[in-house]
């Protein structure tokens, strides 16, 4: 996926309020990621709005302000189902400019790293010694990182869970949301109160 972050640049321009990627003598125009709409689309637009949606859309969107500038060609649906035997990545639908501490999030996060002795710390650190995104922009590996624990881990498992409650999933909907939980009272312990609590008011069976 380093190669994917890596290749945007110079082939991504940005040209009236948007970006696009260059692909021979055609210009695509890409998306960029937005952390609340993606967020209401694949958990809210799912389990249903209410004010404590709102107010945790409110707050959160507030939270990842620090953190929401980086913009690179990014895969945006970067789970294990995706990474086919040999390496290679399939379905590009979701393409954007956006985090690459997101495609890492997605990745790390949809694997059972106990069970193959890896840790996330361990393969952040393998992805910014392959992928020499510092020689372009100084200091970004740390952002980076500080991205990855600070909100992507916690949103990818977030979005994953909607994906799987709504095709009925709810077990494995259930695990993502235990670990979310933890991740989000980490990084701010009133978002995690309230993702919560709006649980509780819209699917109570997701919480042990």
């Amino acid at each position: 996926v380093g190669e994917i972050h890596l290749s945007g640049i110079g082939a991504v321009a940005e040209k009236d309020g948007g970006f696009f990627l260059a692909r021979g003598n055609m210009l695509t125009k890409l998306p960029e990621y937005d952390y609340s709409y993606e967020l209401d689309r694949r958990v809210f637009s799912v389990l249903g709005r209410n004010s404590l949606s709102d107010r945790f859309q409110r707050l959160y969107s507030e939270h990842i302000g620090r953190f929401n500038h980086l913009r690179f060609l990014c895969h945006g649906d970067f789970y294990l189902p995706n990474v086919l035997d040999g390496g290679t990545i399939i379905d590009f639908e979701m393409a954007n400019m956006g985090n690459p501490s997101y495609d890492l999030a997605c990745f790390i996060e949809s694997l059972d790293l106990p069970k193959i002795g890896l840790t996330a710390e361990g393969l952040i650190n393998e992805y910014l010694k392959s992928t020499p995104l510092e020689e372009f922009y100084p200091g970004i590996n740390k952002e980076i990182e500080t991205n990855y624990f600070c909100v992507d881990r916690a949103h990818s498992l977030i979005g994953d869970a909607g994906s799987k409650i709504k095709r009925g999933k709810i077990n494995e909907a259930r695990k993502r949301i235990e670990k979310a939980e933890i991740y989000l009272r980490e990084e701010n312990k009133t978002l995690g109160d309230i993702f919560i609590d709006y649980l509780h008011s819209t699917q109570p069976a997701l919480l042990s």
